[in-house]
Formats: structure tokens, C-alpha cells, sequence
């Protein structure tokens, strides 16, 4: 009876690294491809930056061929929600490609701010395919209350 060696998870190549192997194995030139927006169950997400202040929240979104048009905002009391869509400008041939890449569809991404925020007052500004949004933190005081136990 032969015997198998046995390797720990981890030690296993990664998907990644097999398909460089074989592309190499065909004499192609394998290429560190990482989608630009991550799949989510929802589909392609555009990368966030979130960082917090005294003041409010900002949020800060990746959205390169995306319109103006296209973003829709919406604001609740510990959530923000980005939708869009980049949309293809022209019709091509599939069979003249080398490479397709680019990503083309509808997007959601819904965040949950790290404090309330007043949603009335959020701003959104797209530049330059990055969209920034600002949220000033609620200046209510908690809800509820301190329960003296008797």
C-alpha cells in the first residue's frame, strides 16, 4: 500500500498560482489579473474607503466609468447605500478581443456608519470617478435610558 503525504490547507497552491502554472505550461505570459470591483452576492462592488472624524463620517467610492446620472445616494440613521450602473458605450465584436476586462452592470453597495448620523443632511460629490459622501454624526443623545435597579 503506497502512501500519500498529507499537506496542511494553507500549504496548497492557491487557484491563482495553478493557473499560472498551466498558462505557463501552454508558453503564454500568466498576468496578476485582480478583479476592479470584488464580486459580492449582489455582484461587482466599487471599493470604499470609510474613516470617521469629530464631526461626521466620509465615505469615499471608487466609480471610474461611471456618469453622474447614474449614482443614487440614500441615507438612513446608521446606514448608506451607493447603486449605480457603468454602462458599455458601444457594441463591439467579442471575436476582436485579446482581453476583456472592464466592467459593465449594475452595482450596490450598502455601508453601515461606525455612529448615527443625520441623514438629512448628507453630501455627495462625484469628481474625477471618485464619489465622496459626507455624513454629520447625529448630535442626539443615545436613546433610552439608565434603569435603577431596586
Amino acid at each position: 500500500m503506497s502512501m500519500i503525504r498529507w499537506r496542511r490547507r494553507q500549504d496548497l497552491p492557491s487557484l491563482l498560482e495553478r493557473m499560472h502554472t498551466m498558462l505557463g505550461d501552454l508558453g503564454r505570459e500568466p498576468t496578476n489579473v485582480v478583479p476592479f470591483w470584488p464580486e459580492s452576492e449582489a455582484g461587482a462592488v466599487p471599493a470604499v474607503d470609510m474613516y470617521e472624524t469629530d464631526t461626521e463620517v466620509v465615505i469615499r467610492a471608487e466609480l471610474p466609468g461611471v456618469k453622474r446620472e447614474d449614482i443614487q445616494v440614500n441615507a438612513e440613521k446608521n446606514v448608506i447605500t451607493i447603486r449605480g450602473e457603468s454602462k458599455e458605450e458601444e457594441e463591439t465584436e467579442e471575436s476582436g478581443y485579446y482581453r476583456r476586462e472592464l466592467r459593465y452592470g449594475s452595482f450596490s453597495r450598502t455601508l453601515p456608519t461606525p455612529t448615527d448620523i443625520n441623514h438629512e443632511n448628507v453630501t455627495a460629490k462625484f469628481e474625477d470617478g471618485i464619489l465622496t459622501i459626507r455624513a454629520p454624526k447625529t448630535e442626539e443623545e443615545p436613546s433610552g435610558r439608565t434603569v435603577e435597579v431596586e
